[in-house]
């Protein structure tokens, strides 16, 4: 199935938040707009755009396929209907075509990559050495990264509180003190996040969003309390978090699109694309949880008096198991 987000991501079209299938997109000119995501196809024409075509009413639509007849793409480009392709790679929007090749004008407005976006393979390394007793040696670290040795090389290099063992692997000196300094730094996953409220507890409508984003194809990692919850229970879950690998409507299961300071379910569509092989080496297999780092930060991040207690007793936990 064509998912739109990884489109969008391929086209450097951010997707800064929303609800439901109504999302906040963030053009490669700076551009910022609201559409609303039609269900893709793999091919689309004139006959099934056609309750879409000068949509009048409501949010504007962006029609999502793998390719499109040539009558639709005219009437996209002529600013009929917004449209968004996988073959050729391109969205459309009022009429404007951009693609993966797209040269801005030197008077448009460019979207700034913020620098910590280039950290997450750093970010991901000092989470690995902050939540093992083990040794790692570059090779181990770049295959669970999927990243280059000499990448990794680099990065040890330049990192603080990494020695290097007279085995030719690297350790944490002070692993408490290497993730309070990641915690401190890190300022989050970033990307899409999608609020959901639900009538059901916190631990029953995490897990039922869970089973449903694992048939979606959308590789869920429970985190925050729910994932504390299940790995070392100490609380009450007050609050679910679900990190995706796309957006996931959940409005035919029940719940109910919430603002995220009302939503008893957050899911998160990351910036940070680490989370899932980090994880995938954490637990040594395909991961239920996001990695014991994140969760630990996301305990952190939920606030009330009792958080930091429950992030400690995870943490405890946790590097007892290793």
């Amino acid at each position: 199935m064509i998912q739109a987000s990884d489109l969008l991501r391929d086209l450097e079209v951010a997707i800064l938040g929303g609800e439901a299938d109504v999302w906040q997109l963030n053009l490669p000119d700076g551009q910022r707009v609201v559409r609303q995501i039609v269900p893709s196809r793999d091919r689309m024409g004139l006959r099934e755009a056609a309750p879409y075509l000068n949509s009048r009413t409501g949010v504007r639509p962006l029609l999502v396929a793998g390719t499109a007849t040539t009558g639709l793409m005219r009437r996209a480009l002529a600013g009929d209907v917004d449209l968004l392709l996988a073959d050729p790679l391109q969205i459309v929007v009022r009429g404007i075509p951009y693609t993966d090749a797209t040269e801005l004008p030197l008077s448009a407005p460019r979207p700034r990559t913020p620098r910590q976006s280039r950290s997450w393979t750093r970010w991901a390394i000092t989470r690995m050495f902050a939540t093992t007793s083990h040794p790692l040696n570059q090779g181990e670290i770049a295959s669970a990264l999927e990243t280059s040795q000499q990448n990794v090389s680099r990065i040890l290099r330049e990192m603080e509180g990494i020695d290097r063992a007279p085995s030719g692997r690297y350790y944490a000196s002070v692993p408490t003190q290497l993730l309070n300094d990641w915690v401190a730094e890190y300022p989050g996953p970033g990307g899409a996040a999608f609020g959901w409220y639900s009538l059901d507890s916190t631990v029953s409508q995490t897990l039922q969003a869970y089973d449903i984003a694992q048939l979606s194809g959308t590789h869920p990692l429970i985190s925050g309390d729910v994932a504390a919850d299940e790995l070392t229970p100490w609380r009450l879950p007050e609050r679910g978090l679900l990190y995706l690998q796309a957006p996931l409507n959940l409005e035919d299961d029940g719940f109910v699109p919430a603002p995220l300071e009302e939503a008893t379910l957050i899911t998160v569509v990351p910036r940070d694309r680490t989370l899932w092989p980090a994880a995938t080496w954490q637990y040594g297999k395909v991961p239920r949880h996001a990695d014991y780092a994140i969760i630990y930060r996301d305990l952190l991040e939920t606030g009330g008096p009792d958080s930091p207690d429950a992030a400690r007793v995870l943490l405890e936990s946790c590097t007892k198991s290793q």
